[in-house]
């Protein structure tokens, strides 16, 4: 589409506006067709993780670094440029990355696809509607959410409901090391 109004338009002004838009459209679309890494892995039994209890417990003897956030979320995907020098400083403390996505079971395509296409390494799970609630219930007071929420968990246990985000760099790999 770009190529052809590039040739329709040769002199157009407005070319040169549009053009890195439409690369990050062409890029995703092509990420989507992509595989997941070796590094990309999904918490099994995805329907029977209810409660955060339930999810915790997946990573007892770890320190985890939590990420909740969903495809719509604007700010959440900006935190994603950060996640390259996050994961470095996670791997060097050995500790481990979890993502989990609010989004409903319609939006399991785009959000797989936004897996691949922010290269976000580490532990995915998406929530069921209970798992949704606890976490509503849990961090919130049921009251809602607002996402990006951070967390950091240690030996299966929430240590920090509130932590730092990524674009924080240091300040949020001192919070972390705290619990290591």
């Amino acid at each position: 589409l770009l190529a052809d109004f590039k040739k329709q338009y040769p002199n157009s002004k407005f070319y040169p506006s549009i053009k890195p838009g439409a690369d990050k459209i062409i890029a995703y679309h092509e990420s989507a067709k992509r595989d997941f890494t070796t590094d990309q892995k999904f918490v099994a039994n995805y329907a029977q993780i209810n409660t955060l209890d339930d999810l915790m417990a997946e990573f007892k003897g770890k320190t985890v670094f939590v990420d909740i956030w969903a495809t719509w979320c604007g700010p959440c995907k900006a935190e994603f440029e950060y996640g390259e020098e996050l994961e470095k400083f996670l791997k060097s403390k050995n500790a481990d990355m979890l993502y989990i996505s609010m989004d409903k079971d319609l939006a399991d395509a785009q959000w797989k696809e936004m897996i691949k296409y922010y290269k976000l390494s580490g532990n995915h799970i998406r929530v069921n509607p209970k798992l949704l609630q606890n976490l509503m219930d849990k961090l919130w007071d049921g009251k809602g959410y607002s996402i990006p929420r951070y967390l950091i968990l240690k030996d299966g246990k929430l240590v920090n409901d509130k932590a730092l985000r990524p674009s924080d760099k240091d300040k949020l790999y001192q919070q972390i090391s705290a619990h290591l």
